[in-house]
């Protein structure tokens, strides 16, 4: 029985994101795939929600209460696993503890992207110090590195000096069975919204690099043309502190009755009211996956996203790719997804077939390699 410890410090936050169902769904896959697997997932004691596993060998283990990753990872987590035996440990956050109680375990770190050296400036002076600080520090003193997509990988290396053979990409998977949707529309959710038109969909956070006003400024010229002038663009995603800037652009641009920002909502309500949508848009200036793009694809909704970083690495020919700095350009992208529905209906075909190879059991088992290669490459 290999005996597994997970960093899992974002197990017991009350909202996931990404990163956290990247986790989740491996630790599932790999207890579906493997019966010699035990895992011991650390985290704070005052973190009360816990995910569910369907089975398997799975024991939570707390340390000492704290509210800060960098504090509990640097000083209580290493405490917890001086006492607990292990084969491997995986962090999951980009760091790694720089106490060392001399482990005998492996190390495998998660590295989703090396984001802070390409939007530097939405990092504050801490975050970029700590990150340039520990990260080097981590990538040097894991045994194996795993990101999510090869746009990372040459980041990784490009920066750090990394070996390639050391890092191993693992895309993000999904269950595609939850994105199978049927013509019972939820009819409702759009009232609630006061959706009363077509409309096109953004899927993420609020920060600068997410090139929003760039993608307002495209909407704003989209919706000028007679064609499109009652299209709506819905925001879906947590209010954070650019919310405000963002609402000003808005009204800056006479956006009031067009833009719908949601706030958060449910997995469930965003899935359904992506389902509804004519198309995903995604105008970041840097991704290291771009997650909303494999679920607009397994809802069979099209999508058009940047031409940049990870992005046209994920979607590949199953959608439509634009200079995130040129508004005249997403407009363009727009507008072709817009107009023409045999366009359409062939990036959805596409879309469908290629979001196969994200299916979480994939990921599971590319992890399950990694495990492999570990313990063949170090033995006991």
């Amino acid at each position: 029985m290999i005996k597994i410890g997970i960093d899992g410090f974002g197990l017991g936050r009350s909202h996931y994101t990404g990163k956290e169902n990247y986790v989740l769904s491996i630790i599932n896959g790999l207890l579906k795939i493997r019966n010699d697997l035990a895992f011991r997932i650390f985290l704070p004691k005052n973190f009360n929600k816990l995910p569910s596993f369907g089975g398997g060998n799975v024991e939570f283990i707390y340390t000492a209460e704290s509210n800060s990753y960098t504090i509990w990872n640097q000083l209580f987590l290493p405490f917890a696993l001086k006492s607990t035996q292990l084969d491997v440990m995986v962090f999951t956050e980009s760091m790694i503890p720089i106490i060392n109680y001399s482990y005998n375990f492996k190390e495998i770190l998660i590295v989703y992207d090396v984001m802070f050296h390409n939007v530097g400036k939405e990092f504050d002076r801490k975050t970029k110090y700590l990150l340039g600080t520990l990260l080097p520090h981590s990538l040097n003193k894991a045994d194996s590195v795993v990101t999510i997509s090869e746009a990372s990988q040459k980041d990784i290396i490009h920066f750090y000096g990394c070996p390639g053979e050391k890092i191993f990409v693992i895309p993000p998977g999904i269950e595609l069975k939850e994105f199978n949707f049927d013509n019972n529309f939820n009819h409702n959710l759009l009232k609630r919204f006061n959706i009363n038109s077509r409309y096109i969909t953004y899927i993420g956070n609020h920060e600068k690099y997410k090139n929003l006003n760039k993608l307002l400024e495209a909407f704003k010229i989209l919706t000028n043309d007679q064609k499109f002038n009652d299209l709506g663009l819905l925001l879906i995603g947590k209010n954070d502190k650019n919310t405000p800037s963002l609402i000003q652009k808005i009204k800056e641009l006479g956006l009031e009755n067009k833009v719908i920002i949601t706030g958060y909502i449910s997995d469930n309500e965003r899935n359904t009211l992506l389902h509804g949508s004519q198309l995903l848009v995604l105008p970041s200036m840097y991704e290291g996956f771009g997650i909303p793009l494999i679920e607009a694809m397994a809802i069979g909704v099209p999508v058009a996203t940047s031409n940049i970083s990870s992005m046209p690495e994920v979607i590949g020919n199953a959608g439509l790719t634009f200079d995130p700095k040129n508004k005249d350009d997403i407009t363009i992208s727009l507008k072709k997804i817009l107009l023409d529905s045999e366009l359409k209906a062939e990036l959805i075909k596409k879309g469908l077939e290629r979001v196969k190879i994200f299916d979480y059991m994939n990921s599971a088992k590319k992890f399950s390699c990694v495990l492999d290669i570990l313990f063949n490459r170090f033995p006991k």
